[in-house]
């Protein structure tokens, strides 16, 4: 609107260079959602309350470390990759009930494998409490408590894998709640992911029963566990997991027996160091509870990954073939004809695998979506890239509701449109030798609205685009031919 000069003196006009853009929302913030040993900021509560963290030392401040497992001593299990020695016979390490939490450490494999920042959804505290029962009821108010969360584009529930077969009721609610918000994408774990495949039925197999076919195409899963080098001996080593007395019965070296048996006992920190030094059995039992401990559902290090492909090279490349860190061992090694049945499968729910190659370290080795044979939305490149442009043109086109409904109008839309359009062509998101080979922004009478939807008060904005696909599947066809006189 022109100004009106009345009055003599001098004005000051700033006239904009630049036309009305339209920014890309971040694609690199997940939601967490579980449970940790505190949940309070400043004296104020945090439970259910998405909390912006952006480093461990943050998340610790706030919400505190790993839940102190427990644990008993069984005879050796054939299948355990950790065994510990127990002065000449060989045992295995096993939780009692109720004694794992995965959050803690999903979070430190977020940040370590390239995430910047999360949010914590604590859905209840573990701190001062010898045993940790998860229940459906927290998971769905802290899920809920994501409705309102604008900045979140991940979710999570690392935590959900102990609750038994409720965990698919926890997923098909995630999965309904990315697909109906359309603003987010979830990572799923499969339930007992360290178990081997078995052609009679596995995890992977129920997993795929159980998940339902709703909304597939909003989540994404990952098989198998991993085992991390993320767990530590912290500063009261095994008292932590072991009482006094029954380091007494456990540990076999006299020395070990007597300051054990000495009153009154040393601090936590003096008797760790001590036994740490005479006692060869106490450390074993440290490095297979480490082991033990580690052994973690892979969402984290997916999340991490997906943050580093975002911000290295952009939401619509696939986020596969890159290599894990902080990752020990697999708890599965796969075949390629295991993984045939994991990424091509009759049901259409992919899974996408996790692999170790030789000279290249252990690597995500999977991109699809759960909706696997979905032409459209069989990629998790191609469902994120397309959320993060739906997002960021909602946000921008907030300005011009109840601006008039007419060509000028139309022509400024179209214009942002297209310019946020080449932007992701020239960046390698778009497909095309040429932006209209790309993309194709439509908005006007006749084009895309009729006149009473003019009169109706619609505004409608059409755009195509042909998104890059990952090279899936790379063949050589070599031929051989004989020598020609």
């Amino acid at each position: 609107m022109k100004r009106r000069y009345q009055s003599p003196g001098v004005y000051v006009e700033e006239i904009s260079a630049f036309p009305t853009s339209i920014a890309q929302v971040e694609t690199a913030i997940p939601a967490f959602i579980g449970y940790t040993e505190k949940s309070e900021k400043n004296g104020i509560q945090l439970l259910n309350t998405p909390t912006l963290i952006q480093s461990k030392l943050e998340f610790e401040s706030i919400f505190g470390k790993g839940f102190p497992s427990k644990f008993k001593l069984i005879p050796a299990n054939p299948s355990d990759p950790y065994p510990v020695k127990i002065g000449n016979q060989i045992q295995s390490l096993s939780f009692l009930p109720n004694q794992q939490a995965f959050l803690y450490y999903s979070i430190l494999a977020f940040f370590n494998n390239g995430g910047s920042k999360c949010k914590i959804i604590s859905v209840g505290n573990y701190g001062g409490k010898s045993a940790l029962i998860p229940s459906k009821d927290d998971f769905l108010q802290g899920l809920s408590s994501l409705n309102t969360d604008q900045e979140s584009s991940l979710v999570l529930v690392p935590d959900a894998v102990l609750l038994g077969n409720e965990v698919y009721d926890i997923y098909q609610q995630l999965l309904s709640h990315c697909g109906t918000k359309r603003n987010r994408f979830a990572i799923l774990d499969i339930p007992k992911g360290f178990e081997p495949l078995n052609p009679n039925g596995d995890c992977v197999s129920e997993f795929r029963t159980q998940i339902g076919n709703q909304q597939l195409a909003f989540g994404a899963a990952y098989y198998p566990w991993l085992y991390s080098r993320l767990v530590s001996s912290n500063e009261t080593g095994l008292l932590t997991h072991f009482s006094a007395q029954e380091l007494q019965q456990i540990l076999p070296e006299t020395k070990a027996k007597d300051l054990l048996n000495s009153s009154p006992l040393p601090s936590p920190q003096e008797l760790h160091l001590e036994l740490k030094y005479i006692s060869p059995t106490y450390n074993s039992l440290l490095v297979g509870i480490q082991k033990k401990m580690g052994l973690l559902p892979p969402s984290g290090f997916i999340a991490g990954v997906y943050a580093r492909m975002d911000n290295d090279r952009g939401v619509w490349n696939s986020p596969a073939n890159v290599s894990l860190n902080v990752v020990e061992r697999l708890a599965v090694q796969l075949t390629n004809n295991q993984q045939t049945d994991l990424n091509v499968h009759g049901s259409g729910k992919s899974i996408n695998a996790i692999r170790e190659f030789s000279g290249k370290g252990i690597l995500v080795w999977g991109a699809r979506t759960l909706a696997g044979n979905d032409n459209e939305w069989r990629y998790v490149s191609v469902r994120r890239s397309v959320i993060m442009i739906e997002q960021s043109m909602e946000k921008c086109l907030q300005q011009f509701v109840f601006e008039p409904n007419d060509a000028n109008t139309w022509t400024r839309i179209r214009g942002i449109t297209e310019n946020f359009l080449v932007q992701i062509w020239k960046q390698g998101g778009l497909q095309g030798a040429k932006p209209q080979d790309a993309f194709y922004a439509r908005v006007g009478l006749g084009q895309t609205m009729t006149s009473q939807d003019v009169l109706d008060g619609k505004l409608i904005v059409e755009i195509g685009m042909a998104f890059v696909k990952p090279a899936e599947f790379i063949i050589l066809r070599i031929e051989l031919r004989l020598e020609q006189s």
